[in-house]
């Protein structure tokens, strides 16, 4: 069979795209271009706000319109919270929990006599409602279908449910079997233990993400993902270290290491996030390993020691701070405090002058006023940071947050957002012009229409050059010139 992917979302969405990518092949399908014309469409989805809710839908139609013969499938966290959504789109043939894509190579073997467009199966993957059930075409509309909830094929059916894990999980041999009553939650116990998928990214680029973790224990206020992805989880040590040799041997000079709370791993392995990058450190090939986003009460000095005295960690973090205003943290239930975040920035400024700083930053969360934006602006113009990623805050079902009193309208996150995106940029310039002259390592990743070629140093400074074929993936130094506003890069030349 032909079969396009498509990925919505996150890096770790990328690691488990790519991966799903290569049981395809293994199995002897061919994996084509998403734009193409296919026999089964894979798409890896997300829910982390209503705006990435719409593109999962608009792309399963648009699937559905390139093949009307094709066979769909729907995966990822938008599937796992919210399948009943998904089974009443004209066109899905099966739906896969996060917990199921370790099984993938099944599916796709029994897909074509086990599945039909006018029939969605719900795999791992159940609503945060009520279990939704077998999806019937409906001749008013060609694009939704009625769901009866009566009549409900599933195969090895579980899901998360809201701040309590992961529930029991309930089967069915027969579909036209009477469903097992829903099971009660569990306080503090999973009957069913939460899979974990081993995934890393392989393509065309020179870098691949490694996911080492899965889940998430924080249940912040405002987010779904671990109603989607389950408790904290991970491979062992052993195991990712086997994988990243695995990368290291396809000619990858460049790992960057994902999951939802990387910082948190070891739950399922009784180590930690440092015993797994001083083992990493260890290894030959990789020439650059990068921390992709760790929580400020996870990022510990010895981590921070650590990176600094490194053969291959890159001097470079991502740090989700939300809010700088000490109300909000605590409204959005964060694991710290603005005097943690602050030390923990000072620690990496003194400890690794050179480092560069993200941070992830929300923007109207319920009972945000002016004052408490304020805060915020006032912190991340106080504190030395490359950039920050700002999201607009977006409610989502079944959390704390939708509950809350105060909403802050639309056009003033609009508003919020657009001072804090500027600001990014400012302090974008500000990094890049402090190292203006200096030589640095640039691993040169993609050329340009115009013939330019752009890289990153190991501290995430994005370089241009003249092209040159035989720099991609190769790292060289490079001397920085001047900052190009209009392509947020610095033009250099090689050494």
């Amino acid at each position: 069979m032909k079969i396009a992917f498509y990925t919505l979302g996150c890096k770790l969405n990328y690691a488990e795209t790519s991966t799903l990518q290569r049981v395809a092949v293994e199995n002897g399908h061919d994996v084509v271009p998403f734009s193409n014309s296919a026999d089964v469409y894979v798409i890896n989805t997300c829910t982390v706000t209503a705006i990435a809710d719409k593109k999962c839908r608009n792309i399963i139609r648009k699937a559905y319109k390139q093949n009307e013969n094709a066979k769909i499938i729907v995966t990822g966290c938008y599937a796992q919270t919210n399948s009943d959504e998904i089974s009443k789109i004209y066109g899905v043939s099966l739906i896969i929990g996060n917990n199921e894509k370790n099984k993938f190579d099944g599916y796709l073997k029994n897909i074509s006599k086990a599945f039909s467009n006018r029939h969605a199966e719900l795999v791992s993957a159940s609503p945060n409602k009520e279990m939704a059930g077998q999806a019937r075409y409906d001749e008013n509309t060609s694009s939704e279908r009625n769901v009866d909830h009566n009549n409900i094929g599933i195969i090895s059916a579980s899901y998360f449910a809201p701040n309590e894990g992961i529930q029991k999980q309930v089967r069915n041999d027969e579909a036209n079997e009477q469903i097992l009553k829903q099971s009660r939650l569990l306080s503090g116990q999973n009957d069913v233990k939460d899979v974990f998928f081993p995934a890393y990214s392989i393509g065309d680029r020179t870098r691949s993400f490694l996911k080492v973790q899965d889940g998430c224990n924080y249940f912040c206020a405002y987010c779904a993902i671990p109603n989607a992805r389950g408790r904290s989880r991970n491979a062992s040590i052993i195991e990712i270290v086997e994988q990243a040799n695995e990368i290291a041997s396809k000619g990858i000079k460049e790992i960057v290491l994902t999951g939802i709370n990387i910082g948190d791993f070891g739950h399922s392995t009784n180590e930690t996030f440092f015993d797994l990058i001083k083992e990493l450190d260890n290894i030959e090939g990789i020439e650059r390993f990068r921390i992709s986003s760790i929580e400020p009460d996870l990022l510990e000095p010895e981590i921070i020691d650590f990176v600094k005295l490194s053969k291959h960690f890159v001097p470079h973090f991502h740090i989700p701070l939300q809010s700088g205003s000490q109300t909000i943290l605590k409204l959005m239930k964060r694991k710290y405090d603005i005097t943690l975040f602050s030390d923990r920035i000072n620690y990496l400024l003194k400890t690794i002058p050179d480092v560069c700083i993200g941070l992830d930053v929300i923007v109207g969360f319920p009972g945000e006023n002016e004052s408490e934006f304020n805060e915020t602006c006032n912190l991340l113009n106080s504190i030395d940071v490359a950039y920050f990623h700002v999201f607009t805050y977006s409610e989502r079902e079944n959390t704390i947050s939708a509950k809350l009193p105060n909403k802050v309208s639309f056009a003033e996150k609009e508003k919020r957002s657009g001072i804090l995106h500027k600001l990014s940029e400012e302090k974008k310039e500000t990094f890049y012009r402090k190292f203006i002259g200096n030589e640095l390592n640039v691993l040169f990743e993609s050329k340009t229409k115009d013939g330019k070629m752009h890289g990153f140093t190991d501290n995430y400074i994005k370089v241009e050059v003249p092209s040159v074929k035989a720099l991609y993936n190769k790292i060289e130094r490079v001397k920085l010139l001047e900052f190009d506003k209009e392509k947020m890069v610095v033009i250099s030349k090689l050494i």
